[in-house]
């Protein structure tokens, strides 16, 4: 139970970091398909030996995995001010998108990446 003194830190404090969250699960999204090649307005030449130059993917590059990876190390520790069933229930809602808009070989790197940490709150909350 919060102190009712340090109550409206507490909820702006949360806010901020519902916030931060639903902008992190736009920032996934946008790097996940950067790499994605732009079509429009391109003639169809123009295509075909962009195509045999560059390397087209969907997902994130090993750094950017490694760097997004922050937010489920961080976001597991913030989860402990949702106290309340309601907003615990809606901010694990906002983590499960992020991870379900990531590829699939993208979010097997991350949780290799986060597995000790995952683990050791696994462990301290037992």
């Amino acid at each position: 139970q919060v102190p009712a003194e340090h109550s409206k830190e507490v909820n702006d404090c949360k806010n901020l970091i519902k916030t931060l969250v639903m902008g992190m699960k736009t920032i996934i999204w946008s790097i996940t398909h950067a790499h994605l090649p732009r079509h429009q307005g391109m003639h169809p030449q123009a295509l075909a030996s962009q195509s045999s130059v560059t390397q087209v993917f969907k997902g994130m590059r090993g750094d950017e995995v490694w760097k997004a990876s922050g937010v489920l190390k961080s976001g597991v520790h913030c989860l402990a001010l949702f106290k309340e069933k309601d907003e615990e229930k809606e901010m694990l809602n906002f983590f499960s998108q992020i991870l379900a808009i990531m590829e699939p070989r993208d979010l097997m790197d991350m949780l290799s990446i986060c597995m000790p940490e995952l683990f050791e709150c696994m462990i301290d909350k037992t």
